[in-house]
């Protein structure tokens, strides 16, 4: 029976993509405004938030706009204020999460890398909303663990829980399910919905038809159309920093082609939820937990040891009652402040003494952020955005806890210092730290203030940590 029901909203969604072929065109009359609802006069509030595992906002339409990766996702964007800068606390999944809906750094709820056990002792948007009686899903295709507290309705498509194809397989089932739920629901009772998909994030399959439009020329070069990330002659290219141009094309193309399949999942989603009658009152928040690095600054192409800008800094989008449309916000943001801003947009708020603050002001008038934005990789670097310039501390210096540097005797690269004007040098090239200037001083101060202000594991351990030290002690 189960088996049926997914079925049945699979025809659902497929008929949404065919609706969806003409989606670029302004005039189609299969307008979703012409279909008769009976959707009640009186809703209770229904808050849906969709997140791309590993989406890098330099592959969405509005940043790539000769390849139209991002059709339906441009579309949300431009009836919703965009926050283009939304910094992650580190290129790993779990980590981002549980900033996320806890509005805590990861120094202060714990959680520094993926194998670090959740236990949800500090409350989160899930759990704060489930106790004030809200009907919460969780449906995931990635760290589980996040969706282990606070959700009466929760579902993982993961090899560590269910076995699927694939990754686009993987979230097709989560996508169906969570339709076919929300469909259903009492909507007389508050909702909490959050769909969390997993690819575009590697291995790295190419997905036809896009795959060849992004890439029309033929690829010549070692490395495979599919499964790319367990591919030796990837990990060769990596430790031996030799991406060529046609390597990197190729990679490129593929992950579009895995961004441009997603957005058509996504689109299908929000029509048949439209077309319901969901949409008309409901919160649509959009957002990422990180992004890739794709051979943008180095020729590593993943995420787990990067801290380059292409990495940390997400998109997220809000649409909804009171919140301005087709507004990008100037400024950064913090990944804990969108566990602040979720709950009081679902009427409600964080406790007291979070580190994120909520951005609802922001969404209202459309102001810009002035306040820095940090991040944290394990308890050895810490970083600062703000304006222009992005401002690292990194002691132990080059990085080598990911693959595929632990089997090897290289490391991914990273100075002790590193000081950036990304407005010039948005890959983050040419490292300025060396350069006397009033705008690192201030990043370091500000840096400084965050690393200093509270404990980051023990007071025994912190006296021993080289990053505390610089802050405590001499300026680098």
């Amino acid at each position: 029976m189960k088996r049926t029901r997914q079925a049945i909203v699979a025809l659902l969604l497929t008929a949404q993509i065919g609706c969806n072929s003409n989606e670029n065109d302004p005039n189609d009359a299969s307008d979703s405004s012409s279909i008769e609802t009976n959707t009640p006069v009186e809703q209770a509030p229904l808050v849906l938030l969709i997140t791309v595992d590993t989406l890098t906002s330099n592959f969405l339409g509005t940043a790539h706009p000769e390849w139209d990766t991002s059709p339906n996702l441009d579309a949300l964007f431009a009836e919703s204020t965009v926050l283009p800068r939304v910094i992650a606390p580190r290129g790993h999944t779990l980590v981002s999460m549980v900033t996320m809906l806890t509005g805590q750094q990861p120094r202060s709820h714990g959680i520094r890398k993926n194998a670090d056990g959740w236990d949800g002792s500090t409350s989160s948007v899930l759990t704060l909303l489930q106790a004030e009686g809200w009907n919460t899903y969780g449906y995931s295709t990635n760290m589980c663990k996040a969706i282990d507290f606070g959700v009466n309705h929760r579902m993982c498509v993961h090899p560590a829980e269910m076995e699927v194809e694939d990754q686009p397989s993987g979230d097709s089932l989560l996508t169906n399910a969570l339709l076919e739920q929300l469909l259903a629901r009492d909507t007389s009772i508050p909702t909490f919905a959050w769909l969390h998909l997993m690819d575009p994030h590697d291995p790295y399959d190419a997905i036809e038809p896009y795959y060849s439009t992004f890439h029309p020329e033929e690829y010549l070069g070692s490395l495979p159309p599919a499964n790319l990330s367990t591919s030796p002659a990837l990990s060769r290219k990596i430790l031996d920093d030799r991406m060529t141009e046609p390597d990197q094309n190729h990679l490129h193309a593929i992950y579009a082609s895995q961004v441009r399949d997603t957005d058509a999942r996504i689109g299908a989603f929000l029509d048949a939820l439209k077309q319901a009658g969901m949409l008309e009152t409901a919160t649509v928040v959009f957002g990422s937990d990180h992004g890739d690095e794709l051979g943008l600054t180095t020729s590593y192409p993943y995420h787990g040891c990067s801290v380059r800008k292409s990495v940390l800094s997400v998109t997220w989008s809000f649409s909804g009652k009171n919140i301005r449309k087709g507004v990008r916000l100037a400024g950064w943001a913090n990944m804990a402040d969108m566990g602040p801003t979720l709950m009081e947009l679902a009427g409600s708020k964080m406790p007291e003494g979070r580190d994120g603050r909520s951005l609802v002001p922001h969404l209202q008038t459309g102001d810009p952020i002035t306040t820095p934005a940090f991040f944290e990789r394990t308890t050895e670097t810490a970083g600062v955005f703000l304006g222009n310039h992005k401002y690292l501390l990194n002691p132990p210096g080059d990085f080598n806890r990911c693959l595929p540097y632990q089997n090897s005797e290289k490391s991914y690269p990273t100075d002790t210092v590193e000081f950036f004007n990304l407005a010039d040098d948005p890959n983050e090239k040419n490292n300025l730290a060396e350069e006397e200037s009033t705008t690192k001083d201030t990043l370091h101060t500000a840096l400084c203030e965050y690393v200093t202000q509270s404990t980051w594991t023990t007071e025994e351990e912190d006296a021993t940590l080289e990053l505390i030290s610089i802050c405590t002690g001499d300026s680098p």
